[in-house]
């Protein structure tokens, strides 16, 4: 074996031990990580969700329209969990509306999270030594990249009409 090779598989074998330590911390928000819901749990899962959107850090990027969607859609499983000791006892189609909920629950605050996540970079002056750290969020970012790009565009029209 050659150190590359045995360096590769170190790297390897500590990712994987990373996301079997990190996994039950990040997933204490998803619904989905227990299935079999009643209204007990379920309303313990659901201010979990709410005090980590209303913290607006974890879901800094997560929009009002997407917050509000989110919200009705933990109303909606509420009211259909609710005076329920299992979720088993619910109709199918009660069951498929829920399960069609905590998907979109699920995606929402999975893409606010991905969205969410701070980028940070070490920047300096053209000349100087001193460097400033600077940070913005993943989507603050793509924002940025956008608008840029779009006036980068506008900017070579305005020199090609010269």
């Amino acid at each position: 074996m050659t150190v590359a090779h045995m360096s590769s598989l170190f790297y390897s074998g500590m990712f994987i031990a990373f996301l079997f330590v990190s996994s039950p911390a990040m997933a204490d928000t998803s619904l989905a990580a227990n299935p079999t819901l009643n209204a007990a749990d379920f309303s313990a899962q659901r201010q979990r969700i709410e005090q980590a959107i209303s913290k607006g850090v974890r879901y800094a990027e997560l929009s009002k329209p997407d917050r509000a969607n989110v919200l009705q859609a933990l109303d909606r499983i509420g009211v259909k969990l609710a005076g329920v000791t299992d979720a088993a006892q619910l109709p199918v189609d009660q069951l498929e509306s829920i399960k069609a909920d905590q998907s979109y629950v699920n995606e929402a605050l999975a893409e606010a999270e991905r969205m969410s996540t701070l980028r940070c970079e070490n920047r300096g002056a053209l000349g100087s030594n001193i460097r400033s750290r600077h940070c913005e969020t993943a989507g603050a970012l793509r924002r940025r990249l956008r608008e840029e790009s779009s006036t980068g565009l506008t900017r070579l029209d305005v020199l090609r009409t010269q």
